[in-house]
């Protein structure tokens, strides 16, 4: 814990950051038409913002027509589709100002990064150099200005850094009060509504910190503040499901779907690139191809049909454990360092290698930061720790993509650059036990 006061960059770090995030963002508007554009690319999201632009309802997302949806959090498709109802669905302003819209969450969390990592005493020059690669670097540029028109990666970083912030500020108070208990428990829920990979963490950080930081008498009027601020949150959109779709449900319905695309006798005996994903998902998914669509219609609905899938994926986990296990690895794998199948093939973005290279650079030093920092670091590494590997459980079940790979890449980042800034000025300096001793408390460089 710190003296309460709040950590300060010099005004040269400062004006560096500004103007890496300035130019970061007229390079990615510049980038804009030089990038591959096409609805259909953006899948189930724009149709269920589609639905919210005609007719004010989250419906549809994979044929129009299909009726009432819980395939994805809401919040997306209310603003996408607001946006089409104002300026025209799929239209050149339209397109602009929603790109404008996912930039804003994108540097949003870039910046909350930024001050989140000088909180815990990162030098300012890996932090400089983290925010140069995330605004400089073509790697996610088509996911940031294209994708998160409609997706929820861009606000779900930045919630969900947000969320690591104030976790990092309320850790640093002489006294938590309740009104900041109560703020970060709304913080919380709101994170898990947008994000549930990052609520999750953002609820095992705050648990972290009661437990660091709240004598146990404090812990139950804790927990029942965090669980009436999770009900204020994410009851509306309950009770929406279970009034439209006819069940109650609190996040999303579309488990079954995307666990028994990823978890079949098919994926293991396919030597493809993808090992056999595409071929999945073109069979059973009711967005691309005719045959899932009318399996969806055939079971009743997309509820229907998610259990089914996951009854049958279960099944055939619970008959070949060897394979689950097999898979999981697998997902593991392309998570943390993604594979050639994965990338988009679009000259202006760079070539697939130099992409590849900048993520698998990335998840390797990203790592070996977090190992470095649970090690040697503040203990308040941890909260940034949780924020990075928690959100890479749950798609272990499931086929990673980029677009999930997204929202522990920009932190991975940070600990990557955070941990080359240590060991530059730890050669610098020379090394000595008294000089690593001293790596635990050092303010940030300027």
């Amino acid at each position: 814990m710190t003296d309460g006061r709040p950590v300060r960059d010099s005004r040269a770090v400062s004006l560096a950051a500004a103007g890496i995030m300035a130019s970061g963002i007229a390079w990615r508007y510049w980038m804009i038409p030089r990038l591959h554009d096409s609805q259909y690319k953006l899948g189930e999201a724009f149709n269920v913002a589609r639905s919210f632009a005609q007719h004010g309802t989250l419906a549809d997302a994979f044929r129009i027509g299909q009726g009432p949806t819980a395939h994805l959090m809401p919040l997306p498709g209310v603003i996408a589709g607001t946006v089409y109802r104002s300026l025209g669905i799929f239209t050149p302003l339209s397109n602009l100002a929603l790109t404008t819209v996912a930039m804003a969450f994108v540097f949003t969390g870039f910046w909350l990064l930024f001050i989140s990592f000088r909180e815990l005493g990162a030098p300012a020059s890996g932090r400089l150099l983290a925010l140069a690669l995330l605004c400089w670097s073509p790697v996610n540029v088509l996911i940031e200005v294209i994708w998160f028109r409609v997706w929820d990666g861009g606000m779900a970083v930045a919630i969900g850094m947000a969320m690591l912030s104030a976790v990092l500020r309320v850790d640093r108070m002489e006294r938590i009060g309740w009104r900041a208990v109560a703020g970060l428990s709304l913080l919380a829920a709101a994170t898990l509504f947008v994000s549930p990979p990052f609520g999750v963490a953002g609820y095992l950080c705050a648990l972290l910190l009661m437990a660091r930081r709240l004598p146990p008498r404090r812990w139950l009027a804790t927990t029942a503040i965090a669980i009436a601020a999770m009900v204020v949150v994410l009851a509306p959109w309950t009770i929406r499901n279970a009034v439209v779709m006819g069940t109650p449900i609190v996040l999303r319905d579309n488990f079954g779907l995307e666990f028994a695309q990823a978890n079949d006798a098919s994926l293991l005996s396919n030597a493809d690139g993808d090992g056999g994903f595409h071929a999945r998902h073109l069979l059973i998914h009711p967005y691309p191809g005719a045959s899932g669509y009318t399996a969806l219609i055939a079971s009743g609905g997309e509820i229907a049909y998610s259990q089914k899938l996951e009854r049958s994926a279960l099944a055939w986990v619970a008959a070949n454990p060897g394979g689950f296990v097999t898979l999981t690895l697998r997902h593991l794998g392309q998570m943390l360092f993604p594979p050639y199948w994965m990338f988009p093939d679009f000259p202006n973005m760079g070539s697939i290698a130099e992409r590849l290279a900048i993520h698998w650079f990335v998840t390797v030093e990203g790592l070996a930061g977090v190992g470095y920092a649970l090690w040697r670091l503040d203990r308040r590494y941890r909260y940034a720790a949780i924020m990075t590997l928690v959100p890479i459980l749950p798609y272990l079940i499931v086929q990673p993509i980029l677009r999930y790979r997204y929202l522990i890449f920009g932190l991975l980042t940070f600990f990557a650059f955070d941990l080359i800034a240590r060991v530059f000025a730890r050669i610098a300096g020379g090394f000595s036990p008294a000089s690593a001793a001293e790596a635990r408390t050092a303010p940030p460089a300027a």
